[in-house]
């Protein structure tokens, strides 16, 4: 939260670029233990 208030980025924009990333990441994180319970 500091670092966005120096950069001056609100919340808002912060947020709608953070998680499409954190969804990429939970589905990835998802696979991959999928995958090795598997083995």
């Amino acid at each position: 939260m500091g670092g966005l208030a120096i950069a001056r980025v609100p919340y808002v924009r912060w947020v709608k670029w953070v998680m499409p990333l954190i969804g990429i990441l939970t589905v990835f994180c998802m696979a991959v233990l999928s995958i090795g319970a598997l083995i």
